[in-house]
């Protein structure tokens, strides 16, 4: 399998930096090194005008734009660290993309010219003399409204697809998380979304990234893309998104490994049936489902269980996470700002093996991290201000703990106390919710107390609903997190088939992988 030979790293291939943005450049690369392994940037070369009320997005080239692009490439030049951290330059395609649907395109090198082709097959030309690729982005929308045409196609040049993002998920009819996020741009249509270009014979593999228009480099919960290559640099990089060797996730960072008689994640060879299927993963959460499709129909699954009552007693792996943020909502509470959490976590009788940061905004941070536990400050916005993610909108962490079920969390999130065993957060979802706090807010702001909220008759709920809360989610154990799922199939029809799976985790994130195409040896 791919990840024998290879390492996994992270990317987002879909964050659109508007020039408003390039005031704070320097904020969203350290974000980005931060969070990611690898950046390929995409430029919004678009500007958004008022015309009497009603705003609308430019098409073409302008001269701030080439200002801008010269901008990004050197900055994309001066920050990358082989080894480290690797960006590419790239900017979303400003040409007819109502009729041809949208593309990213992206540059191995920082000396390619932004193009301004109005027609995709201009386009087209122009990245065979620059070595460049163009990713279409929500193919699944109305053709000739933003979709994927799929009769205008160069595999070689759109070596993946980004089937997934804030849009939701563009696989096709049947798919979790499907494409309905934008209402003006529509639901999805089975002609554009990428099981109708697999059904027409082309060989791409599947992306997630978010498509963020805020400077912050990646959103939790809006795609991610996953690249297995045999070095972080870019010229490994790039030879991997060749090959797709790429695959897409919703958010967590579900390690994912997919093979079929030998052959890897986006390979096209030639095979005897009966064919061997192997899907190996790791997720973040408790693995519900692992599904195995042929041609784009769903032949097998394989279903994986969280049991509460399930006893663990040797020491093992665990994985917790821990989101802060619910709270007042802005339309009801004016004056709820955002919240600070000061954050301590120790672990005791165990033993902290890492962190997986759900984040999405700027300000977030780990102020110290060892092995018995760690300090964060976190900022969650008023609650429904940014409801880009469809899972939810506040920062979280994930803990990657060795221990038992005795092993326990004590957990102090901005003076709300919370302490309990891995044995006992097995029947979490819990909220803790931060009454005290609630109460001083109502008390100074607006003079209610509790007994005059029950003197009125009035809901005594709206000390809840003023609560900042943290909610916890129970510790899975790494039988759960981990799943190996073997099938074995012959092909239904003579000539070549593609295979790809999807894991599901309890929480509803979903990882894709990029197809594999085999046909029969004789």
């Amino acid at each position: 399998m791919i990840s024998d030979r290879a390492n996994l790293y992270w990317g987002d291939a879909h964050t659109n930096l508007h020039s408003r943005h390039f005031d704070r450049l320097d904020d969203s690369f350290a974000a980005a090194r931060d969070l990611l392994d690898f950046w390929p940037v995409a430029y919004y070369p678009f500007l958004i005008e008022d015309l009497g009320g009603f705003t609308q997005e430019t098409e073409g080239q302008r001269p701030l734009f080439l200002e801008r692009w010269k901008t990004l490439c050197e900055a994309t030049r001066a920050r990358n660290e082989p080894g480290r951290f690797i960006c590419f330059p790239g900017y979303e395609w400003h040409g007819d993309r109502r009729r041809w649907g949208d593309h990213n395109v992206f540059y191995p090198s920082d000396d390619a010219p932004l193009d301004a082709a109005a027609d995709l097959a201009d386009l087209y030309e122009h990245l065979r003399r620059y070595d460049g690729i163009a990713i279409p982005h929500h193919p699944a929308y109305q053709i000739a409204e933003r979709g994927k045409d799929w009769s205008v196609m160069d595999e070689r040049l759109s070596p993946f697809v980004e089937i997934f993002s804030i849009h939701g998920s563009s696989e096709g009819y049947g798919s979790p998380l499907p494409l309905e996020r934008n209402v003006g741009m529509g639901p999805l249509v089975q002609a554009g979304s990428a099981q109708a270009g697999l059904a027409r014979g082309w060989h791409f593999g599947f992306s997630g990234s978010g498509d963020i228009h805020t400077g912050y480099p990646i959103e939790w919960g809006c795609g991610l893309l996953a690249c297995y290559a045999p070095e972080l640099t870019r010229q490994a990089l790039w030879d991997a998104f060749r090959r797709r060797h790429v695959y897409a996730v919703s958010g967590d960072r579900i390690r994912l490994d997919f093979s079929l008689a030998g052959h890897d994640m986006g390979a096209i060879g030639r095979a005897r049936p009966p064919y061997r299927i192997r899907v190996r993963a790791e997720g973040a959460d408790a693995i519900q489902r692992i599904d195995l499709l042929r041609n784009n129909v769903l032949i097998a699954a394989r279903s994986f269980g969280y049991d509460p009552n399930r006893s663990h007693v040797a020491d093992a792996r665990y994985k917790l996470r821990a989101v802060f943020g619910w709270g007042p909502r802005g339309f009801k509470h004016k004056d709820a700002t955002d919240r600070v959490w000061d954050i301590a976590i120790t672990v005791e009788n165990g033993r902290l093996l890492g962190l997986e940061k759900f984040w999405m905004r700027f300000g977030q941070q780990i102020l110290s991290q060892s092995p018995t536990g760690c300090r964060l400050r976190l900022t969650s916005v008023v609650s429904g201000t940014t409801p880009n993610s469809r899972f939810h909108p506040f920062p979280g962490i994930g803990l990657d703990l060795l221990g038992s079920p005795a092993t326990r969390i004590r957990m102090d999130a901005a003076g709300l106390p919370m302490t309990f065993t891995l044995a006992e957060s097995r029947h979490f979802p819990a909220v803790y919710a931060d009454y005290a706090h609630a109460k001083d807010y109502l008390k100074q702001k607006v003079n209610i107390t509790e007994d005059s909220l029950r003197a009125g008759r009035h809901d005594l709920s709206s000390i809840w609903h003023t609560a900042y809360k943290t909610q916890l989610w129970p510790a899975v154990h790494e039988s759960e997190f981990t799943a190996l799922a073997e099938f074995e199939d012959t092909p239904d029809r003579p000539g070549e088939s593609w295979y790809y799976c999807r894991v599901i985790q309890n929480n509803g994130q979903v990882a894709w992988s990029s197809p594999i195409w085999v046909t029969p040896e004789t």
